[in-house]
C-alpha cells in the first residue's frame, strides 16, 4: 500500500472512531445533523471534510462495523444510534481481519496511547486484537504467546459493563463453591481481573460492604426494578489499592509487611515484578534483600509469598509469619517418609 493510500485510509478510520464516540455519547433524541457532526470533527481534531465523505464514513460504520445506525437516519432526519447498550466497537473489531479493520485497530491503539490515564490496563487487550486482526502477521505469531486459559464467565463481561455504565440494579443467580444457589440483588460498580479470573464488584442488598462476585459462578442475571438504599459511593480504586488481589477485609487495617529473600536470583524476580505498588527494597547482604509493603494482609498475599517457597521469609507481622510457618509445617508433614 502506498504512503498516500495509507494516510488516506488512516484518516478515514480515525474519523470513524470519532464519529462512533460522538454518536454513542450524545443524548440528542432527534439525532445529530450533518453540520453538527462536521463541526464536531473539526473541533476535536481540526478534521475538515465534505458531506459526501461524512456519509461514506457513516455508511462504513454501519455496514462494516455493524453500528446501530439505522438506514433511515440521514441528513434530514438526523444521525443517531438506535441501541447503545448492546453495541461494542471493540467486540466488532475482535476477530476481523480485513485491511480496513486492521487499520482501525491501529487507530484505536494510537487513541489509547494518547489517553494513558483513561485507558490504563488496555495494553493486553490491544495486543490480542492486533494478533487476531493480523496486524501481527501469522509469520510472527511464534514470537508472541498468550497464556491459553479458558475463562468461564467471560460471556458476562460486556453485558455487565453496560449495566455498570447505565446504573442498573440486577437480580442474579450465583452459585458459590460448596454452597447452594443464591439469589442476589446487586448494584454493580466495577469489573476487576486478578490471576486470570474476573470479578464483579458490587453493592449487595442487606450488606454494608462491597461484594466481589466471581463471574464464573454467575448463572444468570437481569435488570430489576427493585432497588435499595446505596451506601456512600467509595473510592473503589483506592479501596483495592490497599491489597494484593481482590479480597478486602473491612475490619483490618494497613500493616507493614517485611519480607527477606534468601536467593539473589529470586530477589531479582521480586524486584522486577513487585507484589504491590507500595513495595520497596534494600540490599542487606550479598544474597539477601529486605522488602517492605504497606498492605492489608489477605489470602492473595499469602499465596504470592508461598510461590517463592524457602527463598522468601516473612519477618513481620508476626501473625503472617505464623500463618506461613503453619502452612509450611503442614506441607512438610505430608511429605514425611513413613
Amino acid at each position: 500500500m502506498s504512503e498516500k493510500k495509507k494516510s488516506t485510509s488512516y484518516e478515514k478510520l480515525k474519523r470513524v472512531i470519532y464519529l462512533h464516540q460522538k454518536l454513542r455519547n450524545t443524548n440528542e433524541r432527534s439525532g445529530l445533523s450533518s453540520k453538527q457532526l462536521l463541526e464536531y470533527l473539526y473541533g476535536i481534531d481540526e478534521i475538515s471534510i465534505d458531506e459526501k465523505t461524512l456519509r461514506d464514513d457513516l455508511k462504513f460504520l454501519r455496514d462494516q462495523l455493524n453500528a446501530p445506525l439505522p438506514k433511515r437516519a440521514n441528513k434530514h432526519k438526523g444521525y443517531y444510534y438506535e441501541t447503545k447498550d448492546t453495541y461494542s466497537l471493540l467486540e466488532e473489531l475482535d476477530g476481523k481481519a480485513t485491511s480496513e479493520i486492521i487499520e482501525i485497530v491501529a487507530v484505536v491503539r494510537r487513541y489509547f496511547n494518547n489517553h494513558p490515564n483513561e485507558f490504563a490496563g488496555i495494553e493486553d487487550v490491544l495486543l490480542k486484537l492486533e494478533q487476531r486482526s493480523s496486524i501481527i502477521s501469522n509469520e510472527s505469531d511464534e514470537y508472541i504467546a498468550f497464556e491459553e486459559v479458558d475463562l468461564q464467565g467471560r460471556e458476562h463481561l460486556l453485558p455487565l459493563l453496560q449495566h455498570i455504565r447505565n446504573g442498573n440494579y440486577l437480580t442474579m443467580e450465583y452459585k458459590p463453591y460448596h454452597e447452594s444457589l443464591k439469589n442476589l440483588v446487586v448494584y454493580p460498580l466495577m469489573l476487576k481481573e486478578y490471576n486470570n479470573r474476573w470479578y464483579l464488584i458490587a453493592w449487595e442488598e442487606a450488606a454494608d460492604y462491597l461484594s466481589k462476585i466471581a463471574l464464573d459462578r454467575i448463572k444468570s442475571f437481569k435488570i430489576t426494578s427493585h432497588q435499595f438504599l446505596l451506601p456512600p459511593n467509595p473510592n473503589i480504586k483506592q479501596h483495592f489499592d490497599q491489597v494484593v488481589g481482590v479480597t478486602v477485609f473491612e475490619e483490618k487495617t494497613i500493616e507493614t509487611v517485611v519480607l527477606r529473600s534468601h536467593s539473589r536470583v529470586r530477589a531479582q524476580y521480586l524486584i522486577t515484578k513487585p507484589l504491590h505498588k507500595s513495595q520497596k527494597h534494600i540490599e542487606i547482604s550479598g544474597n539477601q534483600y529486605e522488602f517492605r509493603l504497606q498492605v492489608i494482609v489477605n489470602p492473595e498475599l499469602t499465596t504470592k509469598i508461598l510461590e517463592y517457597g524457602a527463598d522468601l521469609e516473612v519477618i513481620e507481622p508476626l501473625h503472617l509469619r505464623k500463618t506461613i510457618r503453619d502452612i509450611a509445617s503442614k506441607m512438610l508433614s505430608r511429605y514425611q517418609e513413613g
